[in-house]
């Protein structure tokens, strides 16, 4: 019965999923992008990739698959800043057909050399974390001269 079990766990009843992704999925990226490559768990056919800029233009590109698992968008290098959506269609080897999505951000200036880029989430949440740090610094010198007081007091007695 357990060979039987085994026998049907074979590449048939496999899905490919995405093992790996340049520019990653949620990454803020910058400099000189010209390419996306997704790798996948296992051979994928029949794919499909597109990339949409800012503002829902479609990016032209071409698809070259590196490795049966492994596939490259090439477009002209990435110029406006902003969220780009990575879609991507293809056929698992049991012909099961799947279809994800995933975003980056582009920023050009965070590639360039001497240059920081700070995302606007991280850039606002920054302000937070010093008012914290500051407020817990008062907290701790109050602290400390409450206690400098009380210890003065006693050993003076």
């Amino acid at each position: 019965m357990l060979a039987l079990c085994l026998l049907g766990a074979g590449p048939a009843g496999a899905h490919s999923g995405l093992i790996s992704a340049s520019p990653e999925p949620g990454a803020e990226i910058g400099g000189r992008i010209n390419q996306i490559e997704l790798v996948f768990d296992a051979a994928v056919t029949d794919a499909v990739v597109t990339l949409t800029a800012p503002g829902e233009v479609e990016v032209d590109g071409t698809l070259t698959s590196a490795a049966p698992e492994r596939l490259i968008f090439e477009m002209n290098p990435l110029q406006v800043d902003g969220l780009y959506l990575v879609r991507y269609k293809f056929a698992s080897e049991d012909g099961d057909l799947n279809e994800s999505a995933y975003t980056f951000s582009y920023r050009a200036a965070a590639g360039e050399p001497g240059s920081m880029y700070v995302p606007e989430s991280a850039a606002t949440g920054s302000g937070i974390i010093w008012t914290i740090l500051v407020a817990l610094l008062a907290v701790v010198a109050i602290l400390w001269g409450v206690l400098f007081r009380t210890f003065g007091r006693n050993s003076g007695n």
